[in-house]
């Protein structure tokens, strides 16, 4: 529990720290250049996807077992050979960028997002190396200098004139502080140990790895093609409202999530292989209440002060169109959390993930067709409809058919709690909206959460009434 909560405290310092780049960055760049920089963004995204995700949920997955140290040398070395065949496809992707489409024709920036694209792989290599040998401090530490020195850098380079290249190249700063960290870890290594891969090892890594990684490629297919089907048919205004309205979620709701997620996986993995299924449900049972026990209530607030929360986070340039919209990628971020930090542990664990790739992969390519037809009919708001359907119907699949591998707990009266709570929490929230700015957006969130803690203990949602006792003394 300890471990968790040192955990949650770093994962919610970098989610401050990512809000304070979009507050930053939607006021200092223009919405054409928004446009660009979050396709650029996507792109990288979908170049850790390919290249680097598989090694992290492989080394994740193995972490726990006897064999787990012996990982360590073979992931360096992966990420190594991973690098170089990033930077090598985006050479390829410079020099026939007239068989690309129009939308992605960024010339000479192309090196910089390839080197972004390797910065990105690595440190997130880091922060689950960190996570899986439970180093909480130098998770804080390296997500406190990356985000610090790609803020700062990214401002003082675009406020000199810059631009989208400027943010760019303050990522590349906030990468390479990180990586000062990691060499006095690569120091342990020898440059001949780094020659002579364990091949049956790495071999382990790609079987539980690259299906989980394929899961993530879709989804980036996904997000990279409904983006250049929005600035091909609506422009790069359009592309730079949608984005903004998606990354306040994700940088909400999904990493709330997220966070979650990170702390608990690990514990339940070590569970189910020291103890066996059952103690891995019980904890999947009380993660989960935890996991939408704080989901359900942050969403529903989210909608509430989505006025307040758009006066504060954008700039004004994008602030009315984003709070047009803002609400319904609410129902974009719920089941798609729902798939990728629950759903989806059914596979991962009974070390199947390779059975999820057809439904996800059948579920991209119509998805994208409907997707561009639905922006071309309907504009905005098609976009956003077809986005609602395509993860609602993909949870519903995973959901259905992961009970086939590994049946995970579904607690429904921690649920029914969690709706309680929030309906009690909205009427407590709901005189706040009357309030502008900060001052609604503050005095809203701080009643909402103590509001709906109270209804928590009360109603003794997933234990906290005996932790509450506990931390009192008046519980062993």
């Amino acid at each position: 529990m300890k471990r968790g909560a040192l955990m949650s405290i770093s994962m919610l310092i970098k989610a401050m720290l990512n809000l304070a780049a979009l507050v930053v960055f939607t006021r200092i760049l223009t919405p054409q250049e928004y446009g660009t920089y979050s396709l650029v963004i996507t792109l990288v995204l979908l170049a850790d996807a390919m290249l680097f995700t598989w090694l992290r949920f492989g080394y994740t997955r193995y972490f726990s077992t006897e064999y787990g140290p012996r990982y360590v040398k073979n992931v360096i070395i992966l990420s190594i050979i991973s690098a170089f065949l990033c930077l090598a496809i985006v050479c390829a992707l410079r020099f026939g960028e007239e068989l690309l489409p129009r939308a992605w024709a960024i010339g000479s920036l192309w090196f910089v997002v390839g080197a972004v694209m390797v910065g990105e792989g690595i440190f997130n290599l880091q922060l689950v190396d960190a996570n899986n040998r439970r180093r909480e401090a130098d998770f804080l530490s390296l997500s406190l200098v990356k985000s610090f020195g790609s803020l700062f850098a990214g401002w003082t380079l675009v406020a000199f004139g810059l631009g989208v290249e400027g943010v760019l190249l303050g990522q590349l700063v906030g990468y390479g502080l990180s990586i000062l960290l990691l060499l006095r870890r690569l120091c342990h290594f020898s440059v001949g140990s780094l020659l002579t891969p364990d091949f049956a090892l790495m071999k382990a890594l790609l079987v539980i790895g690259l299906p989980m990684a394929a899961m993530q490629v879709l989804e980036m297919i996904i997000n990279l093609g409904t983006r250049t089907s929005l600035i091909t048919i609506l422009g790069s205004e359009a592309l730079s409202v949608y984005t903004i309205a998606n990354d306040i979620v994700q940088k909400l709701i999904v990493f709330l999530m997220l966070t979650l997620n990170t702390a608990s996986l690990p514990m339940v993995v070590k569970a189910l292989e020291s103890e066996g299924d059952e103690a891995a449900r019980r904890s999947l049972s009380r993660n989960a209440a935890i996991l939408f026990g704080l989901t359900i209530p942050a969403s529903v607030g989210m909608v509430l002060l989505a006025p307040q929360l758009t006066q504060v986070l954008v700039g004004e340039a994008f602030r009315a169109p984003v709070l047009s919209i803002l609400p319904w990628f609410v129902l974009i971020a719920l089941p798609k959390g729902a798939v990728s930090f629950y759903l989806a542990h059914s596979f991962y664990l009974a070390k199947t993930s390779h059975r999820m790739i057809k439904p996800m992969l059948a579920i991209t390519v119509v998805g994208l067709v409907i997707f561009h037809i639905g922006v071309t009919l309907f504009g905005m708001i098609g976009a956003i409809g077809t986005m609602i359907s395509i993860w609602s119907v993909y949870g519903l699949v995973v959901g259905l058919r992961g009970r086939r591998e590994f049946v995970l707990p579904l607690p429904f009266l921690e649920f029914a709690r969690a709706l309680a709570g929030t309906a009690v929490m909205v009427a407590a929230v709901w005189p706040f909206r009357a309030w502008p700015g900060f001052v609604g957006l503050f005095g809203g969130a701080t009643v909402g959460v103590a509001v709906y803690a109270l209804v928590a203990i009360a109603l003794d949602l997933a234990g906290t009434r005996a932790l509450v006792l506990r931390a009192l003394g008046h519980q062993k």
